[in-house]
């Protein structure tokens, strides 16, 4: 990150989702949120992404997010509930993510347009 780039700090869903929808470059997530959001860590590795979207039904969804990261649905479920499918996949295709569990932090990086396939 370069000096002229900012960076927005969220605790809550809401803020979260606020930062996600305004395309925000650089997201960092404290607290009791990063530690629910930790999951996405797994997902982000696993070698088969879930066969799921935005447009999946949440539940359909949790069960693919589930069998894709070996994390148990009901997780899923309380990550779908408190963000929507839409702010979660947004920050599973648009953004790289690193994790400082000991502080319950996390950081997302929008990618950049350009470096995506097509």
């Amino acid at each position: 990150m370069n000096n002229f780039e900012s960076e927005v700090t969220v605790r809550t869903a809401k803020e979260l989702k606020k930062a996600v929808l305004n395309k925000e470059k650089n997201i960092l997530v404290e607290g009791k949120l990063a530690k629910k959001l930790e999951p996405l860590e797994k997902l982000k590795n696993a070698k088969n992404g879930p066969d799921v979207d935005s447009n999946t039904n949440p539940m359909t969804a949790a069960v693919g997010l589930a069998s894709a990261t070996a994390i148990p649905t009901g997780v899923w479920v309380l990550i779908i509930v408190s963000l929507s499918l839409i702010v979660l996949f947004a920050l599973y295709k648009n953004y790289d993510m690193e994790v400082s569990k000991g502080d319950a932090k996390m950081k997302f990086t929008r990618n950049e347009p350009n470096n995506k396939a097509t």
